[in-house]
């Protein structure tokens, strides 16, 4: 194993062991199954009508998940990012519908910079989870999480002004201000470009 995998390695380990101890009887049992990844900025992950067949933490590089309506506009759903400086992460690449079902997915999947992710299958992860307690509990933990992060962010979306969302987006994401674009911003928001101006001008 080259030294960077095995850094990346740890920084997986790493961050899983803030939801629970992993000794080393426990990450014996999964590091096998992880393999590292690496994308180009541009590059995509995933696109619709692909299934998303393995879940992916980030582990440097920022992505982001979009779809497209049929009158070819295009939402931002999620920004993914992994940052020690960051007020809040979203650490795994994945279009989490379309890995839990099997079914196709709606999203793309793109790495906004270069992306190096820690990879591992549907396959070898209900496996763990079948063979595992204590893997099965990480896994319910961080799909709560995973949960979570959805569930406020269509909340934000229904009871919040524009303005409000903004406001919040600041403060929970600036690591990311000057890495997206005011298309990409506006577009996660809910809101059009002009409209992101003037909330700008405001503030």
């Amino acid at each position: 194993m080259s030294p960077k995998n095995h850094n990346y390695f740890n920084t997986f380990r790493h961050f899983l062991s803030q939801v629970a101890t992993v000794n080393d009887k426990e990450w014996d049992s999964m590091h096998p199954l992880l393999s590292v990844c690496s994308y180009k900025k541009g590059e995509f992950i995933l696109t619709p009508d692909e299934t998303c067949d393995h879940m992916q933490f980030l582990v440097e590089g920022v992505a982001r998940s979009y779809f497209i309506d049929e009158n070819g506009r295009e939402f931002n759903w999620s920004f993914h990012f992994n940052e020690n400086n960051a007020k809040s992460i979203n650490v795994f690449v994945v279009d989490y519908a379309s890995f839990i079902s099997g079914s196709k997915s709606r999203l793309h999947l793109e790495c906004l910079s270069k992306v190096t992710t820690v990879s591992i299958s549907r396959q070898s992860l209900n496996r763990l989870y079948s063979q595992s307690h204590f893997w099965s509990e990480i896994g319910r933990r961080l799909a709560e999480f995973a949960y979570l992060i959805a569930s406020n962010r269509s909340l934000n979306q229904l009871t919040l002004e524009a303005k409000d969302r903004y406001v919040q987006f600041v403060k929970t994401y600036p690591y990311l201000i000057d890495r997206l674009t005011q298309e990409q911003i506006a577009s996660f928001l809910g809101i059009t470009p002009q409209s992101l101006s003037r909330l700008k001008k405001h503030r």
